[in-house]
């Protein structure tokens, strides 16, 4: 499954399937509602977009739903812990297009357009914020349409 760009919207980082080759421990004591969360189909580690941006491990099933969240101090404690109670689970992260500039700034960086999901390095450039960005070839694609609807 390729990663999804958000979870309830939370920005997801990093990906991962839990899978044949995963070996379950159940060694998380996880706990929703006084309710111990079993095995996940999914995890991922992701980031909060408002408020504090902390670091989260996520635990979802078949639909994506989360299931239940472990706030971490670092992406490295949220392999460890992954790690731990999903023996294998390591060869199965797949990063994201979203990515951390640094941690000293908690900032984000998309290295694609939002629009036609090119790589930066497949453009020419790409305009906007740290959130959402267009490339030159969206930006001209698009204003040929608007001239066009305007009969301009």
């Amino acid at each position: 499954m390729k990663p999804p760009k958000k979870i309830d919207g939370l920005d997801v980082v990093l990906f991962a399937e839990n899978n044949d080759l995963v070996e379950y421990k159940d060694n998380i004591d996880l706990f929703v509602d006084n309710t111990r969360i079993s095995e996940s189909e999914y995890l991922a580690i992701c980031k909060e977009v408002l408020g504090q941006k902390n670091i989260l491990l996520v635990f979802c099933d078949k639909q994506l739903s989360i299931k239940g969240i472990i706030k971490l101090d670092s992406v490295e404690q949220g392999f460890d812990i992954a790690e731990n109670s999903y023996k294998g689970i390591s060869a199965n992260w797949v990063e994201n297009k979203i990515i951390v500039k640094s941690e000293e700034k908690s900032a984000y960086e998309i290295n694609e357009c939002s629009f036609c999901d090119k790589p930066s390095r497949d453009v020419e450039r790409l305009y906007g914020s740290q959130r959402s960005l267009i490339c030159n070839e969206c930006i001209e694609y698009f204003s040929a349409l608007l001239k066009t609807d305007s009969g301009g």
